[in-house]
């Protein structure tokens, strides 16, 4: 027998996209998967639909909840995924998976050593609103706990992570994370093992609507960065904040390098003479060069 992949599928007002990527949740090559929706207090057609495929196919299950946003209420899949799974998986309402997605994932997955929390993640197709292809994701040098602290490199619709990891995510519930797919790297490259794939496993939607989009252009990425520094809504200014709730949880699990790495973070607000000190040596870092100009400028300054 395959081990069941439980695939955790957030829904809110997505009756647009909705039915391509659940059929390409059913037409995935590997064999045993189920299904779990909870939907986030859609106004629209979305539950129909939900209902329609949860009455038609037998590994399809639906909750219905009020609205959280969509952080918490992917959190609120993983604090009630099915406990029998081998594997869990985050899907997107408005992607298309390619078929042998899962399949990619497991055989991953399966040469490596199960007692240990494990995450994979993998490159993606960037598509228009009818698949039409713009670009491909861009690949990141760095997938590490030094830079699970800054930043989320796995998109959560790329992300599948085994029985050990998901007993440890679920056991310990954070009071603040930003987003769920960013907790689940910071948890799991900090404890685990991380296993990146160059393989694009699925069609990422762009239309105007994503809750996290990837930009496609150099001007693009600036502008998104500009208007979010400005609405204080910028991930890297959560990272600290969220760090501090990841040493509290999950300290005593650590390696002695990785408490070292986490523990100059935590502590590099405390005054001026720390943040200098962490600006010019800190071990946290973002992915590209100018990101890391950025956020040492950031941490001269105190905001992050």
């Amino acid at each position: 027998m395959n081990p069941t992949v439980n695939i955790l599928l957030s829904t809110y007002n997505g009756e647009k996209f909705l039915r391509q990527q659940l059929d390409s949740l059913l037409a995935q090559t590997y064999p045993n998967i189920l299904i779990h929706i909870r939907d986030d207090g859609s106004s629209d057609k979305t539950i129909e639909i939900l209902e329609a495929y949860t009455n038609a196919h037998s590994n399809i299950r639906l909750t219905k909840g009020e609205n959280l946003g969509a952080a918490k209420s992917f959190f609120q899949l993983l604090l009630n995924a099915n406990s029998q799974c081998a594997y869990f998986a985050y899907s997107d309402q408005d992607d298309v998976w390619k078929p042998d997605k899962i399949e990619r994932a497991i055989a991953m997955h399966e040469q490596e050593d199960q007692t240990q929390p494990l995450l994979y993640f993998s490159e993606f197709e960037i598509v228009d609103t009818s698949l039409n292809r713009i670009a491909s994701s861009t690949p990141y040098r760095y997938y590490d706990f030094k830079t699970a602290l800054l930043q989320n490199v796995p998109f959560g619709c790329t992300q599948v992570w085994n029985k050990a990891a998901q007993q440890l995510l679920s056991r310990h519930v954070p009071s603040f994370f930003y987003m769920h797919d960013w907790w689940n790297f910071l948890v799991i490259s900090g404890i685990g093992k991380v296993l990146y794939d160059p393989s694009e496993t699925l069609y990422y939607r762009v239309h105007g609507e994503n809750v996290f989009g990837q930009t496609t252009s150099l001007m693009s990425r600036f502008r998104n960065r500009i208007r979010l520094l400005q609405k204080r809504d910028m991930p890297v200014l959560s990272a600290w904040r969220q760090a501090v709730e990841f040493e509290r949880l999950f300290v005593s699990y650590l390696s002695p390098e990785h408490q070292a790495v986490l523990s100059n973070f935590t502590r590099s607000k405390e005054n001026f003479m720390r943040r200098l000190r962490y600006a010019l040596f800190g071990e946290a870092r973002r992915a590209s060069r100018l990101d890391n100009v950025i956020f040492k400028a950031m941490v001269m300054f105190n905001y992050y």
